[in-house]
């Protein structure tokens, strides 16, 4: 391959010297002149940098082979050509991996290792875990969208490629191009906890897009340090969340989740149950207090929750149902515990609690049962009928009173 055909503007000399140093097994040999044609090979492959994601390693082979067309890198690299379209659950790592001869790992490390993949892994049983993990191999599989339930970005906001101009400029300098980071793909991280800068989600040309070396050179106005209020409240959350990825605890008891949430909110005095309407107003004045300074930045952070948002999203935690969202988990939990150590040791417990029931007889719920769960209007009626009960029951204390 002509280095100069494939040289693109705004990229260092040196990272195009490194690549006369690529190991030569990621190197893939002559193939016949049909499959030529049909752009179904492998000229190339990058290895791996420090903490960079699956999608950004394909993104690296785009810029590398010079293609016009990102069909092309998807069925090169994933054998189908919706690859790259959600870049936070890639499919068809099989083929990547064997493509690489599997120097660049087996699809389960893969994923574990360069995906956001291991926090959503948490909130499943233990048993679901490995067919989870190795239905990322196949081309085109989207059974994780079931396996989930739900538990994935709510309506309210879109799962963004996002960057720290910082450590965008620290690697432009050191491997002479700008990647994604893993951490900076996970829910709830708007801060880069190396740097302290907010993290930035610029508009893409294409799924194969890479940061663009200029926006953290040609103006300071990417770099955007939040003041000390907002950024410890930001750090507190996506240090949690990148706990979370990090260890993979087991976090699939829902009712036990539940009942640490509201143990917790008993302690700053919050009336009502979980299912009681005015539970739930009370909850989000004192969510949207604490977290008043973030939601002041509403142009630089991705988090605008309207009052009636924020209660729709607190039911369906305290529901101990099987879809709420990450966000709203990660920052409850920055604002009741403060530390994941302090939330995980109080469900552990309430877990061991739940264990004891059972042996009891008391029926519990796990946030994604291998039971089939009923249809949208069947759960949204019998949760209006639950609410319609509590509100009922609530009037008819104060007619006591």
């Amino acid at each position: 391959m002509d280095e100069s055909a494939c040289r693109w503007p705004g990229l260092c000399d040196g990272y195009w010297n490194r690549l006369r140093y690529i190991p030569k097994f990621l190197e893939i040999g002559a193939v016949p002149p049909q499959t030529k044609k049909e752009h179904c090979s492998v000229a190339l492959l990058p290895s791996w940098l420090p903490n960079e994601t699956i999608h950004s390693l394909a993104c690296r082979y785009h810029l590398l082979a010079a293609y016009q067309d990102p069909t092309v890198t998807a069925l090169q690299l994933f054998r189908h050509v919706g690859a790259g379209n959600n870049p936070l659950f890639m499919t068809g790592i099989d083929h990547l991996s064997a493509i690489s001869q599997g120097m660049l790992g087996t699809c389960k490390s893969m994923v574990l290792d360069h995906s956001s993949v291991p926090f959503f892994i948490s909130f499943l049983k233990p048993a679901r875990r490995e067919p989870f993990l190795s239905g990322f191999g196949r081309p085109g599989w989207k059974y994780w969208q079931t396996m989930l339930r739900g538990f994935y970005w709510p309506t309210w906001i879109t799962a963004k490629l996002r960057y720290c101009p910082l450590c965008l400029k620290h690697d432009n300098a050191n491997f002479g191009i700008g990647y994604w980071h893993t951490e900076h793909m996970l829910p709830v991280a708007q801060i880069c906890l190396l740097h302290d800068c907010l993290l930035v989600a610029p508009p893409l040309l294409h799924r194969w897009s890479l940061p663009t070396e200029g926006a953290s050179s040609s103006s300071r106005l990417d770099i955007n340090i939040p003041a000390a209020s907002a950024r410890s409240l930001l750090k507190k959350a996506a240090q949690i969340c990148n706990v979370i990825a990090a260890i993979v605890p087991d976090c699939s008891n829902a009712s036990a989740i539940c009942d640490v949430f509201s143990s917790a909110l008993g302690g700053l005095h919050v009336t009502g149950g979980p299912l009681n309407l005015q539970f739930h107003e009370h909850v989000a004045r004192l969510f949207l207090a604490y977290y008043a300074p973030i939601l002041d930045m509403r142009a630089s952070v991705e988090l605008s929750l309207s009052s009636e948002d924020l209660q729709v999203a607190i039911h369906r935690v305290f529901s101990a149902g099987p879809s709420y969202s990450p966000h709203i988990f990660c920052l409850l939990v920055a604002w009741l515990f403060e530390s994941w150590e302090s939330f995980y040791y109080q469900y552990k417990q309430c877990e061991q609690d739940h264990a004891a029931r059972r042996r009891r007889g008391c029926p519990l719920h796990s946030l994604f049962s291998d039971e089939p769960h009923g249809t949208l209007e069947e759960q949204s009626g019998s949760g209006q009928i639950a609410f319609d009960r509590s509100r009922d029951s609530d009037n008819r204390i104060g007619n006591r009173r």
